[in-house]
């Protein structure tokens, strides 16, 4: 998925993601554009060789 794309399904869902739609977003073979992926206290960040950066929450309901 694009960048742009990304962007919108972190956006549609409220940045609460579910274990298999994180998988989803940062498998690098689907998405080679992600250059860096961060774990950090419930937080993942992601940034890309385009400039995006894009961060979310394990969903937990």
């Amino acid at each position: 998925m694009s960048s742009f794309e990304m962007k919108k399904y972190i956006e549609n869902r409220n940045g609460e993601l579910c274990m298999d739609e994180i998988l989803h977003v940062i498998d690098t073979s689907r998405n080679p554009q992600i250059d860096h992926i961060l774990y950090e206290n419930g937080l993942w960040k992601l940034w890309d060789k385009n400039g995006y950066y894009f961060e979310f929450r394990k969903r937990n309901w």
